[in-house]
């Protein structure tokens, strides 16, 4: 409590002579309030600071509104108990590490997509993966495929070509062997490739004179000219699935005006000799009917 005194121009006085004192007591009053001031200023900054340095940018690029803190689980069982929730009912993409594993070897990929004005039609891409770790695009050509369209649910019979990455078994030919990058076989009389899903040697080649016939259903290689004067063999059901389709080869076209095949792709003779140097073991060959999947595929990185 102030000693009692009188207030003279804004100066307090008493006649203890105790002015001075209230007057020091006043002045270290105001300075702590100010500094309190400054520190609560401060404070308030330093947390607009961090709020926005926290806002999180969605996948999509917009900006969250408010500042996004990843949720702390309360135990171990709360954590797995999410991750088993967030599973269910979703197929996730593979990561780079799994892709990487899986291909890295692929420098080399022939992608082959489907039309969507004409579903037996495809556009044939070769692609190399060049030192800065891009897919450069070298040539392209147009050619056709099954006659019913491209299927990830191929079955023997079915006139479609399946869908996926599949890598070369071997090159071919009823011409001798142009320059092939990988075995080349020049067909014989008697090599037949068996599409009978009841055979042993079902989507195998053989040769008659060799094996002795299981089977009521074979290609008789030797007499398809001239789309199979020079082809690849794909390793889609190597395994020899029945009915889960055979024979299916990147081979040559007779002409410009050909239509839809049983399965395999066509492409135009000039072109197949192209591929045949080219393409070695590690070539991938990606057949989709919407050419959307390889830009994922590729922008996602390999």
């Amino acid at each position: 409590m102030l000693s009692k005194g009188v207030i003279k121009c804004g100066l307090v006085k008493n006649r203890s002579g105790a002015g001075s004192s209230f007057k020091r007591r006043m002045s270290r009053h105001i300075k702590t309030v100010i500094a309190n001031c400054l520190v609560l200023g401060l404070c308030l900054g330093i947390s607009g600071i961090s709020h926005a340095a926290e806002t999180k940018v969605s996948p999509n690029g917009e900006t969250k509104s408010s500042v996004y803190r990843e949720p702390k689980p309360t135990s171990p069982k709360e954590t797995v108990a999410k991750k088993e929730k967030a599973t269910k009912g979703t197929v996730q993409a593979p990561t780079k590490e799994k892709k990487g594993a899986t291909y890295q070897n692929v420098k080399h990929i022939i992608v082959i997509a489907g039309h969507t004005n004409d579903k037996s039609k495809v556009t044939l891409n070769d692609y190399t993966l060049n030192s800065d770790g891009v897919w450069q695009k070298n040539w392209a050509v147009n050619g056709v495929c099954g006659e019913k369209g491209i299927s990830a649910e191929k079955k023997e019979g079915d006139m479609k070509t399946p869908e996926g990455f599949f890598s070369p078994i071997m090159a071919f030919g009823i011409k001798d062997d142009p320059g092939s990058n990988m075995k080349y076989h020049k067909l014989e009389t008697g090599d037949y490739w068996v599409d009978d899903s009841k055979s042993k040697y079902y989507n195998k080649l053989v040769n008659s004179y060799t094996t002795a016939k299981d089977w009521s259903s074979a290609e008789d290689m030797l007499n398809e000219a001239p789309y199979y004067n020079y082809g690849i063999a794909l390793d889609y059901n190597k395994e020899g699935v029945p009915y889960k389709g055979s024979a299916i080869f990147i081979h040559c076209m007779k002409s410009d005006k050909d239509t839809g095949s049983a399965g395999c792709i066509r492409i135009p003779e000039d072109y197949m000799i192209k591929l045949i140097k080219e393409t070695d073991e590690n070539t991938k060959f990606f057949i989709m009917s919407n050419q959307q999947t390889w830009f994922d595929y590729r922008d996602k990185g390999k």
